[in-house]
């Protein structure tokens, strides 16, 4: 009885490490790509609590048709815990990658990748560009310089020009493949940036990054230097032989000049209307007359004084007669008292008068 059960202990023991062999540790991998510019690398973590470990890494191509895995070229066998894809030219192929531990005679499947396509998933950029601006033409050419190999993507990968002038808005020129000239009518003292990303397939690609901006200020040409020198120089000498033109004319004709700029002699307004009959006398409301109404008799009145008392030597009376002038004495009636009470102000006493004139007066 003790026999048998170290013989069947003895086949449990044995039969553990072929169990462990072909027990899949995938999660326990970690494993991942890292791909730059089409420069991958398979990465994972190491495997714990055993000495002299090594790995081998193999890829399944889907575009093979096949379930064979095959070797990575460099990485079968290695005892780092990375492993460089570009040594297995698979760039353009869509793989599947894993990773077996050799730890002596057995083999572990240590972890899988996702997928993994260099040419759709590595990260782009950003390229080297270089202007050089052809203003006698208008245009600016742009070289592309790229990190990687651009004879893997043939024609599906290409490059998108996206410029600005003057810190206006971003505008998209096209898509180039290695080289491309934005033709604009480019401006010169003009400042032109330009920006080229990528594009896979004539569309965007996300997974890429843009190169710096790159800006020039246009400058102008030896040709168009020269050209506008010479304009100037024939502007300045049409310019000179005017004012000796006009230095020369005046100096000959100054007196004829000097006369007809002189301004022309003329009357003040007020006397051109008074002259051309214009201006009239101000008619007052008060002077007024009608020819209907009566005239009144303005008399002139003069006193004098003596010694003993002053006394009229002439003296007047208004009365409402026609327009006939009528001189009264003071013995015909009329006190000079009562007639003197509208002397104007400012004569003197000796004397006073009204001058008339025949006026009408209204009432």
């Amino acid at each position: 009885m003790t026999l048998k059960y170290t013989i069947s202990l003895w086949f449990l023991l044995q039969g553990i490490p072929r169990a462990a062999a072909v027990m899949p540790l995938s999660a326990l991998g970690n494993v991942t790509v890292e791909s730059k510019n089409l420069q991958s690398e398979l990465r994972w973590t190491p495997v714990t609590g055993r000495e002299s470990v090594e790995y081998k890494v193999q890829f399944e191509a889907s575009s093979l048709n096949s379930d064979e895995w095959m070797d990575i070229l460099g990485c079968s066998p290695t005892n780092k815990t990375h492993c460089n894809l570009t040594a297995g030219n698979i760039e353009t192929m869509n793989v599947t990658l894993r990773v077996l531990v050799l730890d002596g005679n057995q083999t572990i499947l240590w972890g899988k990748s996702h997928p993994f396509h260099a040419i759709t998933q590595s990260l782009l950029g950003p390229p080297t560009v270089t202007l050089h601006p052809n203003p006698e033409n208008g245009q600016l050419s742009v070289h592309i310089q790229d990190p990687f190999p651009w004879t893997l993507f043939s024609k599906d990968l290409q490059h998108r020009l996206s410029y600005r002038k003057d810190n206006g808005d971003w505008m998209v020129y096209g898509n180039v493949l290695t080289q491309g000239r934005i033709n604009s009518s480019l401006q010169v003292g003009s400042n032109y940036c330009v920006q080229v990303s990528y594009a896979y397939r004539n569309q965007p690609r996300g997974n890429s990054i843009a190169s710096t901006p790159n800006c020039i200020v246009i400058r102008e040409s030896e040709a168009q230097r020269s050209v506008r020198v010479m304009w100037m120089t024939i502007l300045g000498l049409v310019l000179l032989l005017v004012v000796l033109l006009l230095f020369y004319t005046g100096s000959r004709h100054y007196s004829k000049i000097k006369l007809a700029l002189q301004p022309p002699l003329k009357l003040p307004l007020h006397l051109e209307q008074f002259l051309s009959g214009e201006e009239r006398i101000p008619q007052f409301p008060g002077i007024i007359s009608d020819p209907e109404e009566k005239c009144l008799e303005i008399s002139v009145v003069i006193m004098e004084e003596e010694e003993g008392g002053s006394y009229c030597r002439g003296a007047g009376e208004v009365t409402a007669l026609p327009c006939a002038p009528k001189t009264r004495s003071p013995q015909q009636g009329g006190a000079c008292p009562e007639l003197l009470h509208g002397r104007p102000q400012g004569l003197g006493r000796r004397e006073a008068a009204f001058l008339g004139w025949g006026l009408g007066l209204q009432g």
